[in-house]
């Protein structure tokens, strides 16, 4: 099954961490045939029209698309901020670029934001750094009950995204310093004593069924609508800043 790609946008340049650059990201949309949109953000300067990516361009599953960059609000320790047509002026308060990719995926009807089940993850705990293949889905596979594995979360890039039928408990678990975390259970989430979340960086706990989508707040999909119209989606930091 093919889907289309229905906007392309990928001559800008500056980046920065910093809110001035939001409507700086550089993006790819593609609408696929059960009517959700795919959005990838930060994608570098002119990867996607030197693949032949452009509007109404059909694309399959391995299509590339682009190459991840760091085009807009990104965060991280790898160059120093820049500035472009976007953003003329560097803000005083930038920091430095991160190279990353972000996906979003949402309702074409709507416009609300969803995550994606993908069937066949181990303990249905994503991670960085790490490779996925979905597979068929058969009934739930999600686990009843689910642990955030005990440990020191911390760093622009590292993530967890965990999901579970019932439960999902944490005890000895930190997550600092521009590192995501998304717990992701139908019933209820436990934060027991030693968990312990601080800024900068992202922690979102949410309740909805494991085996379809997971709903995403109206305070987030407001957040983001500026962004996405800029756009920029950044979980790692709830810029949003995974």
């Amino acid at each position: 099954m093919d889907d289309d790609v229905i906007s392309v946008s990928d001559s800008l340049n500056g980046c920065g961490c910093d809110g001035a650059y939001g409507p700086c990201a550089n993006v790819v949309q593609i609408r696929h045939a059960n009517g959700e949109i795919s959005t990838y953000l930060h994608i570098q300067r002119n990867s996607a029209t030197n693949l032949g990516i452009t509007n109404g361009t059909h694309v399959f599953q391995g299509t590339p698309i682009g190459i991840d960059g760091e085009v807009g609000w990104t965060c991280g320790n790898d160059d120093n901020p820049r500035s472009s047509s976007c953003t003329p002026i560097i803000p005083p308060t930038a920091g430095k670029c991160g190279l990353h990719l972000h996906w979003v995926v949402s309702r074409e009807s709507n416009g609300e934001r969803v995550n994606p089940m993908t069937c066949g993850i181990g303990k249905n705990i994503y991670a960085n750094d790490s490779g996925y293949y979905a597979t068929a889905c058969y009934g739930n596979q999600c686990p009843t009950n689910n642990f955030v594995p005990p440990g020191n979360y911390s760093g622009f890039g590292l993530f967890r995204v965990i999901q579970a039928n019932a439960s999902i408990s944490t005890t000895a678990v930190s997550v600092s310093n521009f590192a995501s975390m998304v717990l992701h259970p139908e019933n209820h989430v436990d934060l027991l004593s030693g968990f312990h979340a601080k800024g900068p960086g992202y922690f979102r706990a949410e309740i909805g069924s494991c085996d379809n989508t997971a709903f995403v707040p109206p305070a987030e999909l407001a957040a983001t609508a500026s962004e996405t119209n800029g756009p920029r989606w950044d979980p790692g930091e709830d810029q949003s800043g995974n």
